[in-house]
């Protein structure tokens, strides 16, 4: 399986943290729960590469009607998805952590790139429940910062850039 790495950091100026884009392993792929938010609507192009994503080392434009998928969003270090906490889901400040490839929705990320911004400005939606991936106002601008799934509203803590 081949592998690229994509950096992101919150345009609010939560820290930049590593992951890598994959395809994950184990049970099953879930049927998803139907789009709401920023990606209700449009074509999905799944991606399997972080030079798939339309991003600022990327020559690819983002189509105005088009979300992109990451069916797993992996760790550098332990090889972990980036997972939406399926007990905590679809409240807001649902926990956002790391955990075992299982190829579950609630491991896949809807990428939408935000209007009226340079290419690489994304609003993440978790694949299930579709809600958005978001940094805490009250722990913004501190390291440390808690990363959370809430309800997608735009604002700038639920931006992020696609280093």
């Amino acid at each position: 399986m081949r592998k690229s790495r994509a950096v992101l950091g919150i345009a609010a100026g939560l820290g930049a943290v590593a992951f890598t884009l994959g395809t994950g392993a184990g049970a099953q792929a879930q049927a998803p729960h139907p789009l709401t938010g920023p990606a209700a609507g449009k074509a999905v192009v799944d991606v399997r590469s972080g030079a798939e994503l339309p991003g600022i080392r990327s020559s690819v434009r983002p189509a105005a009607d088009t979300v992109y998928r990451t069916p797993a969003f992996t760790n550098n270090l332990g090889n972990q998805c980036l997972d939406g906490d399926r007990t905590t889901i679809p409240n807001n400040g649902a926990k956002v952590q790391l955990w075992g490839c299982n190829s579950w929705d609630n491991q896949s990320w809807y990428w939408t790139p935000v209007p009226n911004q340079p290419v690489g400005h994304y609003t993440i939606q978790n694949g299930y429940r579709s809600q958005c991936l978001d940094g805490d106002l009250n722990t913004i601008p501190n390291n440390g910062a808690k990363v959370q799934l809430w309800a997608c509203n735009g604002w700038n803590n639920q931006k992020w850039v696609f280093r």
